[in-house]
């Protein structure tokens, strides 16, 4: 056998049968490889040797699958919850990340890793359908002790609340992870996002004119200072 030649040798469910002449962009040699599944693939020899490809892309479905059946739970309505909660603190790709996960908004030990404690414990404290998971502190984290279950719009007032202690004024609050001031307005059920501010005022400023500029009612509030 020479050097290189992976004739016959086995990467995970694949068994390199000879070698494909077509050469990649960079001059990596391709392998003709068949699966256990009976797939014919053609592997770069680098995926094979580092293991990062080990089948023919069947081995990655069966993982999936199997995750699936770990819990058995993908379907339950409060998975989903829990899926999402879990999306806002741990992933940075998340949209609301830095409302959550940004700002050191953590999840218990008891939760992070297992739906089916979050579910028996939701099953037990209110939830029902159209209600929304809500942290009583705004500055707590996802732990049985400082969640509940509360309608959309009692979370929204819930959430107004919270900001206006944060700053003295309704709809800004300071956002800790970037010192910067984070601007908001919430008018039956609608709520607009207006981004993060260097100063309270600017922040302020920008909420007043959103709100004389789309008609909503919201009460208009004037800067007072430091």
């Amino acid at each position: 056998m020479k050097k290189n030649d992976l004739t016959n040798l086995r990467f995970g469910k694949l068994k390199v049968i000879k070698e494909d002449f077509e050469r990649c962009g960079n001059g990596d040699i391709k392998w003709e490889c068949i699966c256990d599944c009976g797939n014919i693939k053609s592997v770069r020899a680098s995926n094979l040797k580092r293991g990062k490809t080990r089948s023919c892309g069947c081995l990655s479905k069966e993982i999936k699958r199997a995750g699936n059946r770990k819990h058995g739970l993908r379907h339950h309505p409060i998975y989903m919850v829990w899926k999402n909660m879990r999306s806002r603190c741990l992933h940075k790709n998340n949209p609301r990340y830095y409302c959550y996960g940004g700002r050191g908004i953590t999840i218990c030990d008891e939760w992070k890793d297992d739906p089916t404690s979050f579910i028996k414990w939701a099953e037990k404290n209110g939830w029902r359908q159209g209600l929304q998971l809500d942290r009583t502190n705004n500055d707590g984290n996802y732990e049985p002790s400082n969640c509940r279950f509360v309608s959309s719009s009692d979370n929204i007032l819930n959430q107004g609340k919270r900001r206006t202690s944060n700053s003295g004024y309704t709809g800004v609050s300071l956002d800790s992870s970037t010192g910067k001031y984070f601007s908001e307005v919430t008018n039956k059920g609608r709520r607009a996002r207006l981004g993060r501010y260097s100063t309270k005022k600017e922040a302020l400023e920008a909420r007043n004119k959103y709100i004389i500029d789309n008609g909503w009612s919201n009460k208009l509030q004037k800067y007072e200072g430091e």
